[in-house]
Formats: structure tokens, sequence, C-alpha cells
């Protein structure tokens, strides 16, 4: 991946949008940091090129810990995402996605989220060892593939 910014060991917190963002071509490589208390903790959208977040721990945000769509409705883009071994609990919505044509979530925990773990609408993905729960009982997963 060429990358045009990379965070690592940071904490980012107390953003009035995201805590971070990668669009229109943008390249991302966020690892081991601290993403909370935003009002979204990742954006990935608007053709968003290579973004890979990995290790990170991303709670307490208003909405979705992690955003990862394109706002135009249809699979004609080149976005590769990679969500790999983060913890993502108590936001609105753990991992919220649409319309990504290549989405990889490889071991991450997701819980206590306020609504869904990962809700997913018309998305391609590959999801591998996620932990998906309430925190109280079972592992729940809820996936809406269309």
């Amino acid at each position: 991946m060429e990358l045009q910014l990379h965070i690592r060991g940071c904490t980012i917190r107390n953003c009035g949008k995201a805590g971070v963002e990668a669009r229109e071509f943008g390249n991302l490589l966020v690892e081991n940091s601290e993403i909370h208390d935003n009002y979204q903790g990742a954006i990935i959208w608007r053709d968003a090129q290579n973004v890979k977040i990995s290790n990170c721990n991303i709670y307490d945000n208003r909405n979705e810990g992690i955003l990862a769509m394109q706002d135009d409705e249809n699979y004609d883009n080149f976005s590769s995402v990679i969500l790999e071994g983060n913890n993502i609990h108590n936001n609105m919505v753990g991992i919220s996605t649409a319309f990504m044509r290549n989405l990889e979530v490889i071991d991450n925990q997701l819980y206590l989220n306020r609504s869904w773990g990962f809700p997913s609408v018309t998305v391609t993905l590959q999801l591998w060892m996620a932990m998906i729960s309430t925190g109280t009982t079972a592992v729940v997963v809820r996936l809406c593939l269309n």
C-alpha cells in the first residue's frame, strides 16, 4: 500500500465529526491507536483507495465506530478496506457498511454497541474470526446482505 497517511500509537478524541477520515483516493493506515469520543470513530467513503485499521481500540463514539461506504450506491469503486484486530465497543453501531467492493474484517471484537455490532447493507465482504457479542449472553451476528 502506498501510504499517504500513517497514524500509529495516537489518541484521537473529542472531534466534532470523524476522528479519522479517508476519501477521494486517499490511502490510510491506522494502527495501535485509541479513537474515542468523536461523532464517528472512522469514516471510509467517497472513493478512498487503500485503508487499513488494525489493533485499535475504537469506543464511545456517538455514532459508528467505523463507517465504510460509497455514497453513490454502486460497486463501481476500487476501495480496499481491511479492519483487523480491533476492539470496537460502546458506540451506537460497531461497523456500518454499504456498497463496498472489497472489505475484509479479520479478528475484530465488537461488543456493547448500543444498537448493532455489524449491520451491513449491500456489501461484499470477507469476515474471519470476528467475535460479535452483546456482552451479556451468546454471540450475536446481524448481517443483512442484499
